[in-house]
């Protein structure tokens, strides 16, 4: 192919990123007990909301953690800049 990519081939690459950072984040925020997380993209970059039983220990103390996450989330996949990483709290049904 002479640089252009088929439709196919960007929306398998797509699928196969969204994975790789459900994997690494998994990884990273097993302690606050990972419930999931939505990925969409914007004109102005793209945005992770993670869903977690304690969201505390995934923005840790002033944001320290939840930054420190973003910034490895842009280094490790520079194909997409991830310019909003925010925690949202899982609730179970009672």
């Amino acid at each position: 192919m002479s640089g252009k990519q088929s439709v196919l081939r960007t929306i398998v690459n797509r699928n196969v990123e969204r994975q790789l950072v459900k994997e690494f984040l998994m990884e990273n925020t097993k302690s606050a007990g990972f419930g999931g997380l939505t990925i969409n993209r914007t004109p102005n970059g793209t945005s992770v909301e993670i869903r977690a039983e304690k969201p505390g220990r995934v923005i840790g103390k002033r944001g320290k953690i939840i930054n420190d996450l973003q910034k490895r989330l842009n280094d490790e996949f520079e194909s997409v800049s991830y310019t909003h990483l925010r925690a949202h709290e899982t609730r179970g049904n009672l």
